[in-house]
């Protein structure tokens, strides 16, 4: 796993992922979608739904009050595509800091990010993601990382919703 330079931030940039499907109180971000906000927009809230093997990354940059989040899954065509499964999700987180750059987010401070990496229910079929995700976050210079690696389920088995509030993180 390579260090990632400035040079591959901006070559990044040409990605374009899904984003953001608005409800009137919340941004909803869909499975293998990244979502960002900043405390001065109209909606100011991430959500995210059905996490089980998935991971949430959730950044928030408490300078600037911007949050990001990417709901990140095992894509069960990476092994056919002949892409190891660590790529992609480095390239997910990638373009989830390259999102947050964009809506006024400094590289070079990219220390301040506090970030939670939430799911990846391990089974036997799937790995969790969150070692993946966290090793990515710290190659970027991430340092302050939460890990919340329980069950993507609430108590009745039904996958896990979250949200993040750029006003407040």
């Amino acid at each position: 796993i390579m260090n990632t330079s400035y040079t591959e931030f901006e070559e990044a940039r040409k990605l374009e992922r899904p984003t953001l499907n608005d409800s009137k109180d919340f941004i909803n971000v869909d499975m293998n979608s990244h979502g960002v906000t900043t405390a001065n927009r109209e909606h100011t809230v991430l959500k995210t739904t059905g996490l089980a093997n998935c991971v949430a990354v959730v950044l928030y940059e408490p300078t600037k009050k911007i949050a990001g989040l990417f709901h990140v899954t095992i894509p069960l065509d990476v092994a056919s595509l002949g892409i190891p499964l660590w790529q992609s999700v480095q390239e997910d987180i990638v373009a989830l800091f390259l999102a947050m750059q964009r809506n006024g987010m400094v590289f070079e401070d990219r220390s301040n990010i506090r970030a939670s990496l939430i799911g990846g229910q391990d089974s036997e079929e799937l790995p969790s993601l969150i070692p993946v995700a966290q090793e990515r976050l710290r190659q970027l210079g991430v340092s302050n990382i939460i890990i919340i690696e329980e069950s993507g389920q609430d108590k009745k088995g039904n996958p896990k919703s979250i949200a993040i509030d750029a006003k407040d993180g």
